[in-house]
């Protein structure tokens, strides 16, 4: 290889910005130095293209000539921050008293491929849909089984990405959709849940305190019900989800959302008699579109 006129030459490279838990006045550089031409060529190498092909060249191993004539430093690459990506788990719940077909066990049972033909939003993962016994305590092991799943798939996802617990319930009595705000500290069955328990007037956590207490939503509910309402669906906004099944989910939900800095939501659906499945299942998608379009 014939040298270049001026001997060993130096080209450094300052890489600025954010990266990969580093603080954004961090500067990294890459030090490039070339004995002589690179690849054979008696002229210098000008140009960071042309250092960059060649490094990759090297590091493959199929230039034998620039693996000889250049020593290179190279940092690992910074991952870009791009825009956040949005992991959304569902559940709904099985029958219960007075309800024998409950409409969120076939929303959620559906859901994925229901999505997959209508195609999910973009930035969009739908994780874990489960369904849950309509029971309080002696159902936390698998409630807590689903929660726990989504911190795993967190922890695996990239640094961006923003994760939905979205729990969905009947209300028999209600003629549309609600986006229910808050849960109380309070478990007040009005009949047995489906494991036989019927609490009367006790706290949900008594560590939190007594029945009065309360624990609201992260995500900004009014402007999610006024987008699911300018796409013409009934739907409203709820500062009470009872103090049945529905409301002992929200408010565990709830607590474990803000312990891993997370989010958390419940909707209540009225029965297929006052709003037909297929209806539903397009207020679904909505509300799916609606989470993804928030800056979280």
């Amino acid at each position: 290889m014939q040298r270049g006129s001026s001997g060993e030459e130096e080209e450094r490279i300052q890489l600025r910005g954010g990266g990969c838990g580093r603080g954004s006045g961090v500067e990294e550089e890459e030090r490039i130095q070339l004995r002589g031409g690179c690849g054979g060529e008696s002229e210098r190498c000008d140009g960071k293209e042309r250092i960059r092909r060649q490094w990759h060249r090297a590091a493959r191993g199929d230039d034998s000539r620039t693996r000889k004539s250049c020593r290179l430093v190279v940092p690992l690459p910074r991952c870009s921050e791009g825009p956040s990506a949005v992991t959304v788990h569902v559940t709904g719940f099985k029958k219960f008293h007075g309800v024998a077909e409950n409409p969120t066990e076939k929303i959620v049972g559906n859901l994925k491929s229901f999505m997959e033909k209508r195609g999910l939003p973009k930035g969009l993962v739908l994780g874990n849909c489960t369904i849950l016994e309509a029971a309080g305590q002696s159902a936390l092991g698998p409630l807590y089984e689903f929660l726990e799943s989504t911190i795993v798939d967190k922890e695996h996802g990239s640094l961006n990405q923003q994760v939905i617990l979205l729990h969905f319930g009947a209300n028999s009595g209600s003629p549309m959709f609600a986006i229910e705000n808050q849960a109380f500290n309070e478990a007040t069955f009005c009949c047995p849940d489906e494991l036989g328990w019927k609490p009367q007037r006790v706290p949900i956590l008594s560590s939190e305190g007594n029945i009065s207490q309360k624990r609201q939503t992260t995500l900004p509910v009014k402007e999610i019900t006024m987008s699911l309402r300018r796409t013409g669906y009934d739907v409203m906004l709820s500062d009470n989800a009872g103090r049945f099944v529905c409301n002992y989910v929200y408010y565990h939900s709830l607590r474990f959302a803000e312990k891993h800095n997370i989010k958390s939501l419940f909707v209540h659906f009225p029965l297929f008699e006052a709003i037909d499945e297929e209806v539903q299942m397009h207020f679904v998608a909505s509300l799916l579109e609606a989470l993804t379009s928030l800056n979280l």
